[in-house]
């Protein structure tokens, strides 16, 4: 099994999709705003004093190291065939809907673009929503649009006891017996080599 970092780290890569949606917003309501502080910084070499741009910048960069991070990660995890156990599936499903719910996780915080009167209100109580929505899909299992950039599938399968567990794959599976070698990420969330 991988360690507690690996483990907090992939279940932080459902979050991190939610807040680039949130810098994008930010960029489009205020984005002379945005560039005025890039242009501070390379030009005038003056730190920017906006919280807006501190925030927005926080986010991206954390969105693209949590994208980096994942794709080496499970690159990693792949070409390590000591860690592989061996398991027996009865059944396996194709979830559509993890690759669904972390596409509406991001769409509340576009309502701001709507509202632009009360702006970090809608931002607050649209970004709160999205947390939410984020929370409740994590406790299905991994749910992250990262995975889903990154080219992989999420399974659930269902051993020979009856327990679920939650596989990621970038090959497509059809039949339950051709799953054999998974990589344990967690308790219940393997990746399938």
């Amino acid at each position: 099994m991988i360690s507690r970092f690996s483990q907090l780290s992939l279940a932080f890569t459902t979050v991190t999709p939610l807040l680039f949606s949130i810098a994008v917003v930010i960029i489009i309501l205020y984005p002379s705003g945005y560039m005025c502080g890039w242009l501070d910084l390379f030009c005038q070499r003056v730190p920017p004093n906006s919280g807006y741009w501190w925030a927005v910048t926080l986010f991206i960069l954390l969105f693209m190291y949590s994208w980096i991070w994942t794709i080496w990660f499970l690159n990693r995890q792949n070409r390590r065939k000591r860690e592989t156990r061996t398991i027996m599936l009865s059944s396996i499903q194709y979830q559509t809907m993890g690759n669904i719910l972390p596409v509406v996780a991001m769409l509340p915080p576009w309502l701001t673009l709507l509202l632009k009167d009360e702006v970090m209100l809608v931002m607050t109580m649209t970004a709160i929503l999205s947390l939410v929505i984020t929370c409740v899909m994590s406790r299905q299992g991994y749910s992250s649009l990262i995975f889903l950039l990154c080219g992989y599938k999420r399974y659930e399968g269902q051993d020979k006891n009856g327990m679920k567990i939650q596989l990621l794959s970038r090959r497509t599976w059809r039949n339950s017996r051709d799953v054999r070698t998974v990589i344990l990420l967690s308790d219940y969330f393997s990746l399938v080599i």
